[in-house]
């Protein structure tokens, strides 16, 4: 497992009319801006990226909160972090550069950047990116003129401007062209440029509004690709990715596509498994006695509102092949939960939790699934809201099913709080995987869907010193719509060796895990019908236990 590498790819931008892009790309340098201590200086994280131009306000790791209502928090969620660009000083730029060196024809910058002033009023706060011909590229005190601002007169190659309201292009003498008005939140920005033609193209989005300006200097290599932030009466930016390629043989000629970034799949080695359930071999249920409580003795009800959780191999769109099964779980009352537990105690330190689910049909926002690490053995969640937050919980995560999730954390003042983040619905036909990773030392917790982590260092709600029971549980709020979803696969693992810093992948099944089916003949219980079994047989053969015959082996006394 440790060999095995995944590949998380986030802000792919899809469009079927869009150009061959070059076919021999040279990756000089990509960063999505994931997976950064937040509140802290971005520079000193990335050794790839310099501090050149310092006007008293440092690059710094923000998951864009404060933002006005115009640029909303929530299109920027964890991990999707972002880097604030501003500038303390007026018309004076602070400006990160990345310091690479290249003489390859073709290349392509790209910067995925939101744009705001401090209010709702526009004011003169400038945003430059740009490619030099020199390291550690800068950029001049700002001229507070729409037409016109300074540039290196020596290094200064493509670049362009957000002034309020518009993007602008740098063209030959250092002046400034209007190319589209801004839009806002965040958006794509692609300069794509010729180093033997010194001209070059801008893409706002996925729309061309730039077309073969010449480059302000006659350069023969560039050296580094650098954004800044000035200001005159306030503003702000934020960075949220940024890139850079080139190519020898092909020119780029459509907007940039985010890169994807690669990252070999780790788990802490030894870990323990303390629960796992690949859901197989259970009867069907019938009757509530058949539930999958009643076959798993690691399971409980914690709470129990009219409706079981039956194991099923059809349920909605989801089917299943013997000895595969499927869990279907419901709440019979609306507003109230139904819920199974795993009591487990643990107070080892590191510790995942993974559970595969998919929804029947098309529920309505108010019906909520919950999956929560307790600090008691039997967890009760609150009714009627999922909302309200559990008083034993370290990591509560929730999903509506009608298109967001919600988790639980502590506020830096230690009250607690839920955050919410939208658009993660899926299809009635899918199964999909959420996973937390959770640090008891420290008390924090990341999250994921699927293979995107959503929630990245989140405090726990409580302060638990040993996990006691996982829970997942199942409520509706409307009357007559009951809430119905098929659970496939959890786990629940545990290491004091090192912290689970990826999602949850399948443990693969092994003999003796609940639900293993086990032959007649498997005496031993080692999911084999062989010479062991005639051995075990051999050791035990004449030996009796009828209780009326005195020389059989009287075992119950």
């Amino acid at each position: 497992m440790n060999s095995k590498i995944f590949t998380i790819s986030i802000l792919i931008i899809a469009a079927s009319t869009m150009a061959v892009q070059a076919s021999d790309p040279t990756v000089l340098f990509s960063d999505q801006i994931l997976e950064y201590t937040p509140n802290a200086d971005y520079t000193t994280q990335n050794s790839q990226v310099v501090l050149s131009q310092n006007s008293g306000c440092l690059p710094w790791i923000s998951d864009g909160a404060g933002w006005n209502a115009a640029y909303p928090a929530s299109a920027l969620t964890l991990p999707n972090q972002g880097v604030y660009i501003a500038s303390s000083w007026t018309n004076n730029y602070t400006t990160i550069a990345v310091n690479k060196s290249t003489s390859a024809r073709y290349g392509q910058v790209m910067a995925r950047i939101a744009y705001q002033t401090d209010n709702s009023v526009p004011k003169y706060s400038f945003v430059r990116f740009g490619l030099f011909g020199a390291p550690n590229g800068t950029f001049a005190t700002e001229v507070v003129n729409k037409n016109a601002y300074l540039t290196d007169p020596v290094n200064g190659g493509p670049a362009v401007r957000f002034w309020p309201d518009q993007l602008q292009e740098t063209q030959v003498g250092g002046l400034a062209y209007d190319l589209a008005p801004t839009v806002a939140g965040y958006q794509d920005v692609t300069i794509n440029y010729d180093l033997v033609s010194h001209t070059f193209d801008v893409w706002y989005g996925t729309v061309k509004v730039g077309d073969g300006a010449s480059f302000d200097n006659n350069i023969t290599s560039f050296e580094s690709m650098a954004i800044g932030g000035a200001y005159w009466t306030g503003g702000i930016a934020v960075l949220d990715s940024w890139q850079w390629q080139t190519s020898d043989t092909t020119p780029f000629t459509t907007y940039g596509v985010a890169i994807p970034t690669t990252i070999p799949y780790t788990e802490p080695s030894p870990n323990t498994n303390l629960f796992v359930d690949h859901i197989e071999g259970y009867e069907i249920t019938t009757t509530g006695a058949n539930d999958y409580p009643a076959q798993n003795s690691k399971v409980v009800y914690s709470q129990h509102n009219g409706s079981f959780f039956a194991v099923t191999d059809n349920s909605g769109p989801f089917t299943a092949t013997e000895p595969k099964r499927l869990v279907s779980f419901a709440s019979g009352d609306a507003e109230q939960y139904t819920t199974v537990a795993v009591p487990k105690s643990s107070t080892v330190r590191y510790g995942q939790v993974m559970v595969r689910i998919g929804k029947t049909y098309n529920m309505y926002g108010n019906d909520w699934v919950r999956l929560a690490l307790c600090g008691v053995t039997n967890p009760m969640f609150s009714p009627p809201f999922a909302e309200d937050l559990y008083p034993d919980a370290a990591a509560d995560i929730i999903w509506h099913i009608g298109g967001k999730f919600e988790y639980g954390t502590k506020n830096s003042d230690g009250t607690n709080n839920h955050m919410v983040i939208t658009d993660v619905d899926w299809p009635q036909s899918e199964l999909h995987e959420v996973t937390i990773n959770y640090d008891l030392q420290n008390k924090t917790y990341d999250a994921w869907l699927n293979q995107t982590k959503f929630v990245s260092g989140a405090n726990f709600e409580y302060d638990l010193t040993s996990i006691e029971a996982i829970a997942l549980g199942s409520q509706y709020a409307s009357g007559g719509q009951t809430n119905t979803q098929v659970l496939d696969y959890w786990h629940w693992k545990v290491s004091d060796a090192g912290p689970f810093t990826c999602y949850g992948q399948e443990v693969t099944a092994a003999c003796g895990d609940y639900g293993t089916v086990y032959k007649a003949g498997d005496l031993n219980s080692d999911c084999y019908v062989d010479f062991a079994d005639v051995a075990e047989m051999a050791f035990e053969w004449l030996t009796c236990t009828d209780p009326a015959n005195t020389r059989c082996d009287q075992y119950w006394k």
